[in-house]
């Protein structure tokens, strides 16, 4: 979630579009979706359609004939998809086919689910069980590498024309910078350049550029020292038609020292070391945050000595003074 945008719950029409993007996004995961162009891979779909169906309704039919331990971990697996589910389709976080990949462990609970049952049956040489399952695993293989080797814009090294901006930018001597994550493809630009550029990934969040990732980069993120190949020239690629990322890039580094434009990208282009920069407008986002965040709490603890009916000023003094010595954050 975007700090300061509470998850809360969605509306009707937006937990009937939450269905869809449920039914989407497993259907990706189980290589269902999207459904297949030819004749010949619509084969196998259909047979791994059938076989995975039948493997689904047979572990539903025999879960009372398996032991204690399978039946507890079919029942949590079952619980937790279950919760799962629910807070996907109830809550308002999912707001496109993005959050998709936040139902990974159904997939997850689907496989233990499945091979927990299956097991308990292979023991008893269930020829019938071994075909359904070995018939749903290679439908499975095969759909999977189909669907990778006609993903071109996916999985090559020229996806969304990375490889492109990579060789645009050599050309023009811009080794170090910045980018939006997926527009950019930043943190992929090291890879397809041979390790010619160096760009860092940013988010553009209540007005501030801040790190994007930063777990295993705090020297450079949180220090002064200038990248490994700092050639006085600094650029900041980011989809043109943004609004919100042209005034977060000025708010943080100032105007540009050259604007050029390469396909659906704006690059602003710097004559300066930025890590300083970048490094203010993280603390003020931080500082910023921080009030937000302590607004936030205030509010809360008043909400429930309303409800309790009890007097909160003596809570929030508490707090206060914990914030003032550093203790509570």
């Amino acid at each position: 979630m975007v700090p300061g945008q509470g998850l809360g719950i969605a509306s009707f029409p937006e937990m009937f579009q939450h269905i869809k993007l449920l039914a989407q996004g497993v259907g990706v995961l189980v290589q269902l979706y999207p459904l297949p162009k030819n004749n010949y891979i619509w084969s196998i779909w259909v047979i791994y359609f059938i076989s995975l169906c039948s493997i689904i309704i047979f572990s539903w039919l025999s879960i009372k004939n398996v032991n204690t331990r399978t039946k507890i971990l079919v029942s949590f697996s079952g619980i937790s998809i279950g919760i799962i589910v629910s807070a996907f389709i109830i809550t308002n976080f999912a707001g496109g086919l993005w959050a998709s990949r936040f139902l990974i462990n159904l997939f997850y609970l689907i496989i233990v689910i499945i091979t927990s049952i299956t097991a308990s049956f292979w023991l008893k040489k269930d020829n019938k069980i071994k075909i359904l399952y070995w018939l749903t695993l290679l439908g499975y293989t095969l759909l999977a590498m189909h669907a990778i080797n006609h993903a071109n814009w996916r999985y090559k090294s020229n996806w969304n024309g990375t490889d492109s901006l990579s060789r645009w930018l050599i050309k023009h001597d811009f080794y170090n910078g910045y980018g939006q994550y997926f527009d950019v493809n930043s943190p992929l630009l090291n890879i397809v350049s041979s390790g010619k550029i160096t760009a860092r990934p940013l988010s553009c969040n209540m007005g501030y550029l801040i790190p994007r990732l930063s777990s295993s980069d705090d020297q450079f993120w949180f220090g002064q020292k200038p990248l490994a190949q700092y050639n006085k020239l600094e650029f900041i690629a980011f989809n043109k038609t943004s609004q919100r990322w042209n005034k977060c890039a000025i708010k943080t580094f100032g105007k540009p020292y050259q604007v050029l434009f390469y396909r659906s990208l704006k690059i602003f282009i710097y004559n300066r070391n930025l890590s300083s920069q970048l490094n203010k407008g993280y603390r003020s986002f931080q500082s910023h945050w921080k009030l937000i965040n302590i607004a936030n709490n205030r509010t809360a603890i008043n909400k429930v000595g309303k409800t309790l009916g009890v007097n909160s000023e003596w809570a929030q003094y508490t707090y206060t003074w914990l914030l003032k010595n550093g203790i509570a954050k």
